[in-house]
């Protein structure tokens, strides 16, 4: 009975319980409440609620919507390089002038070469770094020297018996173009040779004409020489901007071929040279003579034209030559005992007149290739300014290793039209 009644009891609980109402209303609130949240969220994403709210947010701030617009990317800034910009044509900017440049031509002895253009001349006191310096013992100023000669030397220099060297250096860049150097040939303190090196910025620049070593005259020659001597060490292209220099050294030296330290000069040749120049055999050695420094054996019926077509920018006419006359060139140096071909610049002329040359080698007449005794040559009418070859000549060696060397151009009288002369050229040929 008293299990029964528990079991009974415990069934009768059991109906209670179970016979009470659930309570799902909480449940139900609660998950219609996140269904809804749902809802409203996926309303505010998938239609234009969500963008009409935010557009009513943005108008209570912002009174003037902003249409949307494209944002470029930005910009980088380019940082400090040369610019690309096309530049202009670059202009020849003006070099400072050299403190050593020629005011006045006419005060300079001896007398300055007369195609020299823009001359320059480095004085042995102020442009010169010898070595022994001078005042070691080994040197004798020009004062002393005119002092035991008894004569008077107008411009200062320094000579010696012992070894050495010099260096001549500018003050400033040379404007770019054609030099040709010079140093002088004492009258009373030179002999012997020496070879010159010319550097620009360091660098050694061969001569494009002539050569860089000198045979200095003397007093006691023959014939003797009278007076100092500008002598030339070649024709050189500067194309670079930079300090130009000359150097020249020696070993021990006895009375004839004493040294002196003395001038330096440098003059510009007119531009027109280069185009000259040109035909020319750039990979032999030349030398140039102008007729400025030619010998005419008659000053009559010449005139000098003008005419960039020329070197040094001029040249000598005569027009229906009245006279029998000639002109030689003579080389201002001793030559190699070689072979030469010679030419002759021949100016643009009007006329047909015959011309002859001759070669002497240290006075004696040296006969051409071809055994004609002179070469003949009609400078044609109306023809363009142009070399001309004149012919092969071979030097004996009977004349030892350096001979001076005269071309002699004759002319006969009664000629119709003109003739000109300009430069002769003399080229050491293989």
């Amino acid at each position: 009975m008293a299990v029964h009644n528990t079991l009974s009891n415990s069934s009768s609980a059991q109906r209670k319980k179970t016979s009470q109402p659930p309570r799902l209303i909480p449940q139900l609130t609660v998950g219609l409440t996140a269904g809804l949240l749902t809802l409203i969220v996926l309303i505010w994403f998938t239609f234009p609620v969500g963008e009409m709210t935010t557009m009513w947010i943005a108008n209570r701030y912002t009174p003037t919507p902003i249409p949307p617009t494209h944002t470029p990317l930005p910009t980088s800034t380019q940082t400090a390089v040369p610019s690309p910009t096309i530049q202009p044509t670059p202009s020849i900017t003006p070099l400072p002038a050299s403190a050593f440049i020629v005011q006045d031509a006419n005060i300079v002895f001896p007398e300055i070469p007369s195609l020299s253009q823009n001359v320059i001349i480095l004085n042995d006191d102020k442009n010169v770094i010898v070595n022994p310096d001078f005042s070691n013992i080994q040197w004798y100023p020009s004062s002393q020297i005119a002092g035991d000669l008894g004569r008077e030397i107008p411009e200062p220099y320094y000579a010696t018996f012992g070894p050495g060297n010099a260096t001549w250096i500018m003050d400033v860049p040379l404007t770019p173009g054609i030099y040709e150097i010079y140093i002088l040939d004492t009258l009373f303190s030179s002999g012997g040779s020496l070879d010159f090196t010319v550097y620009l910025g360091g660098n050694p620049i061969p001569p494009i004409l002539g050569e860089a070593r000198v045979e200095y005259e003397s007093s006691q020659g023959n014939p003797p020489q009278a007076s100092d001597l500008w002598r030339s060490i070649g024709v050189y292209s500067i194309d670079n901007i930079d300090i130009l220099s000359v150097v020249t050294s020696w070993d021990v030296r006895n009375q004839l071929t004493i040294v002196a330290i003395d001038r330096v000069l440098m003059a510009q040749l007119p531009d027109s040279t280069f185009q000259i120049l040109e035909p020319l055999p750039s990979d032999q050695k030349k030398f140039v003579v102008d007729e400025s420094v030619a010998e005419f054996e008659s000053s009559q019926y010449w005139e000098t034209r003008y005419d960039s077509t020329a070197w040094g920018d001029q040249y000598q006419v005569m027009v229906n030559p009245p006279i029998e006359t000639s002109i030689t060139w003579s080389l201002p140096y001793t030559a190699p005992v070689t072979r030469y071909e010679i030419r002759a610049w021949i100016p643009s002329v009007k006329g047909e007149v015959e011309t002859s040359y001759r070669l002497f080698a240290s006075g004696y007449e040296i006969y051409p290739e071809n055994g004609e005794d002179a070469i003949t040559v009609t400078q044609a009418q109306n023809q363009d300014a142009q070399w001309v070859s004149l012919g092969f000549w071979s030097i004996p060696e009977i004349h030892g290793t350096a001979v001076s060397l005269n071309l002699q151009m004759g002319i006969t009288s009664n000629s119709n039209g003109e003739v000109g002369v300009d430069a002769i050229a003399f080229i050491i040929s293989p």
